[in-house]
């Protein structure tokens, strides 16, 4: 399951599946060789400004949240400065 909400505080991104899960000790202590995919996900989250949680568990399933802030998440229209002429 997808799911995006584009909030008025935040946009968010919700992925969950039923699958085999994820072992966050091994992320943990991943080696280059490894399974690098999800610390990197941590790194780039948090270089924009973003947040990332993973819950995980063996045999049931995981789930990855993505929450970015509004302010850095959607573009913003420069506002036009006025102006004022007395003739």
């Amino acid at each position: 399951r997808v799911e995006l909400e584009y909030g008025e505080r935040a946009f968010k991104l919700n992925v969950v599946d039923d699958g085999q899960g994820i072992l966050i000790e091994r992320m943990k202590t991943a080696l280059p060789n490894d399974r690098w995919g999800l610390i990197g996900m941590y790194e780039r989250a948090s270089k924009i400004g973003g947040t990332l949680i993973i819950r995980s568990v063996l045999e049931e399933g995981s789930e990855v949240k993505f929450t970015l802030p509004a302010k850095l998440a959607y573009p913003r229209k420069k506002k036009l400065k006025s102006i004022r002429y007395h003739g």
